[in-house]
């Protein structure tokens, strides 16, 4: 066993005894330095929290760029609901000419409900959305892409062709919400409809392919209904800009189209299937049939597809 080194008085006496007075300090130099160095790595943190950590990729970003770009504005239409409640009274379509020039306003003799008479007037003077599509065009302005493009929400009823023209535009609704996808209708070979005297949407597949049908009409089974929605991808009027449809033959087929695009798995697979990569999107349309209950559409099934030539 080692024997402890004890110290005797004497040489105890002679250490050398430091007092608070005498204790080296860091000079202020050294203390400044260090300040200046944690702000500077709490800084690098930030930016790369900021910009070296961003969102996953998705399918769709490819899509998202091409519509949201720093050079060129893009315009998101919902649908008119006032039109669709017209509509629903008088059991006959408003064409595009006559929602321009609101002629179809003076051309209907409307029903009165109780004690109160929808006028002309009425119809005139109030502006309807559906929350559904409010909900898609703020989660289309939350896009990271949205953040670079100037982003603009209008009433179907005040827009104007050249509009159209200037921007990039976001449609969403179908035909008898939305007149302005009739527009398009000549380019599209899935050409949602709704038969307002039978109240049924379906879609008219103007080509059909080996193993599709000529119509596909909205149906119940089981308790569920059948119903159908497009996206499509394609030029803008003219040729300027590019365009993006949501059409529905419901509510639930809207949401089936506005849902597609942010689903991890199905667009997915989709956007392989059409050859798009992570920097191009090819123009394209897409049929989506979903089955809802009480109005929400919880998941689509591709159907069937087209690709648009430019």
């Amino acid at each position: 066993m080692a024997a402890e080194a004890v110290l005797d008085e004497p040489t105890r006496a002679a250490l050398p005894v430091s007092s608070p007075a005498q204790r080296r300090w860091p000079r202020p130099g050294l203390l400044w330095a260090g300040f200046a160095a944690m702000v500077l790595l709490v800084g690098i943190a930030l930016v790369y929290l900021r910009f070296g950590n961003p969102q996953p990729r998705t399918a769709a970003d490819a899509l998202w760029s091409e519509l949201f770009t720093p050079n060129r504005p893009v315009l998101i239409v919902p649908s008119d609901d006032a039109l669709v409640l017209f509509q629903e009274f008088t059991k006959s379509p408003v064409q595009l000419d006559e929602y321009l020039s609101g002629t179809y306003l003076s051309k209907a003799n409307l029903p009165s409900i109780g004690t109160a008479s929808l006028t002309s007037e009425w119809f005139a003077s109030h502006q309807y959305t559906s929350s559904a599509d409010l909900n898609l065009a703020l989660r289309l302005g939350r896009l990271p892409q949205a953040s670079k493009a100037d982003v603009e929400t209008r009433n179907a009823r005040v827009l104007r062709i050249d509009d159209l023209k200037s921007r990039n535009v976001i449609l969403i609704g179908g035909i008898g919400a939305n007149p302005w996808v009739g527009l398009f209708k000549d380019r599209l070979n899935f050409d949602v409809n709704w038969d307002w005297k039978a109240a049924e949407g379906y879609v008219l597949n103007k080509h059909p392919e080996k193993g599709e049908l000529p119509i596909y009409r909205d149906r119940v089974s089981d308790g569920a209904r059948q119903s159908y929605g497009v996206l499509a991808f394609l030029p803008g009027i003219e040729g300027n800009g590019e365009a993006l449809l949501f059409q529905g033959t419901g509510m639930a087929g809207t949401e089936s189209a506005a849902d597609f695009p942010f689903s991890s798995v199905e667009f997915k697979n989709f956007a392989q299937a059409i050859g798009a990569t992570r920097d191009h999107m090819p123009y394209f349309e897409v049929l989506l049939e979903t089955s809802s209950i009480g109005g929400n559409a919880p998941e689509a099934r591709v159907v069937n597809y087209r690709l648009i030539k430019p």
